[in-house]
């Protein structure tokens, strides 16, 4: 008690100096009109100025967050940008999305529509309103803004049916965009948005953020075909890594789709399918002549 009465002695000149500042200042501002507006602004010109500095030290320490979103939204923008010219591309190569495929083009493309869907089964599919007369096939390889959403199982004049990469019987192969090494993909059955990674060697280099696409492997899909993006990744007993993959295909919203065959490998399924015993599991109203696009005439 005695140290906090020596302190107040100590100050007590400083104190008082405060008080009948305080006092005067505040007579000054009672003293008429003009002089209570006078410090009324000032008094706010200096509450202004302490909100501004304390709101500009709290945005300093948010900046950590801010970039992290802003970076995840540049990211996603990438991707919506990327989907875009992919589709531009196809358009651009043929304005009603193949009729035609040159003779030096490898690709065959068709645009199609869903309108039949499925998503919370353990296997599901996907009706598109395009069939054998438009030139579908099985095997055809089914994309939404270059993404990779299945391939044709069956198809009758008008319709095909395709295995949607939402089927637990659905598994190809796919590698990091930015490496070379590959494992195995599928869809675990649960969430419709996830994806999943195996068989990846223990030495190859893949980390969160990395994009998976399809590989050279498949006979379905042309290589490099998106899939996805990798969200987490473990060490399996020290031997393979397994990932989740955040599936770039919303499935719940497909309409637009594209239609893609390799000209060689439909030649060589519909070469195989015509011979005794490869045709003995063809679904009804599967062609297995070459479609016309395979014709060099």
């Amino acid at each position: 008690m005695n140290q906090f009465l020596l302190f107040l002695r100590k100050i007590y000149f400083i104190i008082m100096f405060l008080l009948l500042e305080l006092l005067a200042f505040s007579y000054y501002s009672g003293s008429s009109v003009y002089a209570n507006a006078k410090v009324i602004a000032a008094s706010n010109s200096v509450i202004g100025f302490l909100y501004k500095t304390m709101a500009q030290i709290e945005s300093y320490f948010y900046l950590k967050t801010d970039n992290e979103a802003l970076l995840a939204r540049v990211v996603e923008l990438e991707r919506e940008l990327e989907g875009y010219r992919t589709a531009e591309a196809m358009r651009q190569r043929d304005s009603i999305y193949g009729s035609v495929m040159l003779e030096d083009e490898k690709y065959y493309y068709m645009k199609g529509h869903v309108v039949g869907n499925t998503i919370n089964r353990k296997r599901n599919y996907l009706t598109i309103d395009k069939g054998s007369r438009d030139g579908v096939v099985r095997d055809m390889a089914i994309l939404s803004n270059g993404c990779l959403v299945g391939y044709v199982v069956a198809c009758s004049p008008h319709y095909s049916v395709g295995m949607s990469f939402l089927n637990t019987k659905f598994v190809t192969s796919g590698q990091s965009s930015r490496k070379s090494y590959y494992g195995s993909i599928r869809w675990p059955g649960v969430d419709y948005t996830k994806g999943r990674l195996t068989e990846v060697p223990k030495y190859a280099d893949i980390a969160v953020g990395d994009t998976i696409v399809t590989t050279q492997f498949s006979s379905r899909f042309p290589a490099g075909i998106p899939i996805g993006v990798i969200s987490s990744a473990e060490l399996i007993n020290g031997i393979n890594y397994e990932a989740d993959v955040d599936l770039l295909v919303g499935f719940g919203r497909l309409y637009n789709v594209e239609l893609v065959a390799s000209r060689d490998v439909i030649e060589k399924l519909a070469l195989e399918r015509s011979v005794n015993g490869f045709g003995e599991n063809m679904t009804e109203g599967e062609i297995v002549d070459s479609p016309a696009w395979l014709s060099d005439e």
